[in-house]
């Protein structure tokens, strides 16, 4: 009967363990780098809110709703994001893709409840408006301890997503 040599019987073992190796890494650093490129994209949605937010307060504070739409189509298109302006009770006044009137309340939006509670919310999920994975973040608008609205802001996931399959 043929003997086998060594290299023959430690090869295919040590081949399998090196592929296993191979997908479980790719699988972490392809994980790792998502969730980065998903934290930088919250992190700049949470600077441009807050740039946008004085703004608001003054229009909201003076009943200015015409103000607030134009303003959030304005502001929509120079930095590249959705903006959208809601009240307290969830009524959108300014969205910078869609018209504020045929829009939903917002109330129950898991970035909004957040936000009415006084903290910036966040939430990813797909937008029936634009027909597309988006991600959202809300900001709370407050005036002498009351909360007067919410500015959120969103951008397409579609770029992170495109890249990692």
């Amino acid at each position: 009967m043929p003997r086998k040599r060594l290299i023959w019987q430690i090869y295919p073992p040590f081949l399998v363990i090196i592929l296993i190796a191979l997908v479980t890494l790719t699988w972490f650093f392809s994980r790792t780098l998502d969730d980065f490129y998903r934290e930088e994209k919250r992190s700049g949605l949470v600077a441009q809110g807050q740039l946008v937010v004085n703004q608001a307060r003054d229009a909201l504070m003076s009943g200015n709703i015409s103000a607030l739409e134009s303003m959030s189509v304005a502001l929509g298109k120079q930095s590249g994001t959705r903006l959208t302006i809601i009240l307290p009770d969830g009524r959108v006044v300014g969205d910078s893709e869609e018209a504020p009137a045929k829009m939903d309340n917002h109330a129950r939006r898991p970035e909004i409840r957040e936000a009415l509670r006084g903290h910036p919310g966040a939430a990813t999920r797909y937008s029936k408006t634009l027909q597309q994975e988006m991600m959202y973040v809300a900001l709370p608008v407050e005036m002498q301890g009351r909360q007067v609205g919410i500015v959120r802001t969103a951008v397409p996931l579609a770029d992170i997503n495109r890249t990692f399959q």
